[in-house]
């Protein structure tokens, strides 16, 4: 009597391997985005931007390792020139990529946005959203703009060049964050597709 050995399907095993494949392919782009295009803007930020806070608020110049707890950061190389304008700029660029990300999901993506806010009332979460965007990045831009008049690029206290340079910044960082926000779609499409199958 012959055995019948249980032969897969030919067609499961490659789609799982190729869904799987896919799925870290689109992981790895969105990471590599994520990380490699905000990490650009956040040093450029922190090189323009810096300079020009300390100039504005001289306090903002004091080493970070003069404040309670962070001596430490004295005894390094690496660290001890950070100030307190370095660590400042850091909140409002990350809250800018935040805010545009959310602004756009408002717009181009509303069954997302109102399925992350459905606890919240949506139309006023939307316009608390748009009107605190609207207010961070256009300070944001001003400290950008500010910053870059006064640094050696610049040359004076108001110029075409830093005007330009500034709706560059504004223009990139929208950019970065609505490629994003399709990466990451990509990545919840997938999700779906998981559960379905």
């Amino acid at each position: 009597m012959s055995k019948t050995i249980p032969v897969p399907d030919s067609t499961s095993i490659p789609s799982k391997f190729q869904f799987n494949l896919a799925k870290l392919g689109r992981r790895t782009l969105f990471w590599t985005w994520t990380i490699g295009t905000k990490g650009a803007v956040i040093l450029i930020c922190e090189e323009v931007v810096t300079s020009g806070i300390i100039y504005l608020f001289p306090d903002m110049g004091k080493r970070l390792w003069k404040v309670a707890f962070f001596a430490f950061l004295n005894d390094y190389e690496a660290t001890h020139r950070i100030t307190l304008a370095h660590c400042f700029v850091i909140i409002p660029v990350i809250s800018t990529f935040m805010l545009w990300s959310l602004i756009f999901q408002i717009y181009l993506a509303a069954d997302r946005f109102d399925e992350k806010f459905k606890r919240f009332q949506l139309d006023r979460s939307k316009q608390v959203i748009l009107i605190i965007g609207a207010i961070v990045i256009a300070a944001d831009a001003g400290m950008f703009c500010a910053s870059f008049s006064m640094s050696s690029w610049g040359g004076s206290q108001f110029s075409a060049t830093a005007v330009l340079a500034t709706a560059l910044y504004v223009a990139t960082i929208a950019f970065v964050s609505l490629v994003s926000l399709f990466l990451s779609d990509d990545l919840a499409v997938l999700k779906d597709q998981e559960k379905v199958n």
